[in-house]
Parts: C-alpha cells; structure tokens; sequence
C-alpha cells in the first residue's frame, strides 16, 4: 500500500510539472557584461591595461667563483667577465691566457697567447671551443659582460 500511494504522488508531480508554468514571463540571462555572464565563458580575458609589462628573464649574472679569475689557473672555473678581463688558466702544464675582446647577445669572442698558439676563439652561448685540454663554455650574456666557464677534459 505504501509502494502505491508513493508511486500515486510521484504520477501526480510529474504530470503537474511542466517545461514553463503558464502565465510566467520570459527567463531572461544577465547582460554579458555581468559576473555572472563571465563565470561561464570561454573568451580571453581582455588584459588590465594598468599593469605593467613583463619582459624576458634576464640572463644569469652571478658566477660560482665570482670575478676571481685566479680560480681559472687549474683550467676549471666559473667567472663573470667584461670586456678586457684577461683569464690566465693552464692547459697541458703551460701557462696560458684569454682575453675577452668582447661579449653580448651576439657571443663572445676571447684572444689566447702563450703556449704554442695565439688567435681568437669566439661563439654564442653554450660549449664554444677549446684549448688543449680546457673547453670553452659561455653560460650567459648580456652587452658588456657574460658567464664564462673553463673545463678540464
């Protein structure tokens, strides 16, 4: 008896419900504009034109041995250079020197005298050359200055 009087009233509120009761006005959404309209849209939201721009990540400025450039004597550091620095290292038990005759975006370029060669080496950012048994390796640059890392093997 319960089963039927449960299942009478679900009959009678079902056929009383209708997509829109009668007599009611329109629905109407609110105007685009609103909070409500944004919660559920997918257009780009238009940027606060009171912030102020990002820019690009500026390149790595600091160097594990700083701007001791006698760190370098053993062939293997990380030092800040500008141009003019001049790196002495030792490559295959000879003194040796670098000198940074310029860097920026574009590279850098490095003179080497002492031992049995002298010439320039140059390159963009990454492993770029080597000398005997030190290579090379530009970490970062920016105008007039760079990350400059020498290594053995």
């Amino acid at each position: 008896m319960k089963h039927r009087f449960a299942g009478a009233l679900l009959l009678l509120a079902l056929a009383g419900c209708s997509a829109e009761p009668p007599d009611s006005p329109p629905v109407t959404l609110p105007a685009p504009s609103s909070s409500f309209h944004s919660m559920f849209t997918t257009a780009p939201a238009t940027p606060d034109e009171s912030a102020e721009p990002t820019t690009a990540a500026a390149p790595v400025t600091t160097a594990a041995d700083g701007h001791n450039i006698s760190a370098c004597l053993d062939g293997s550091c990380e030092i800040l250079v500008a141009t003019g620095t001049r790196v002495p290292f030792t490559a295959e038990n000879q003194r040796v020197a670098v000198v940074v005759d310029s860097v920026g975006p574009d590279g850098i370029v490095l003179s080497l005298s002492g031992g049995t060669f002298e010439g320039e080496i140059s390159g963009g950012t990454g492993d770029f050359g080597s000398y005997d048994d030190v290579r090379f390796f530009l970490a970062s640059d920016r105008e007039g200055s760079g990350v400059l890392r020498l290594t053995r093997g």
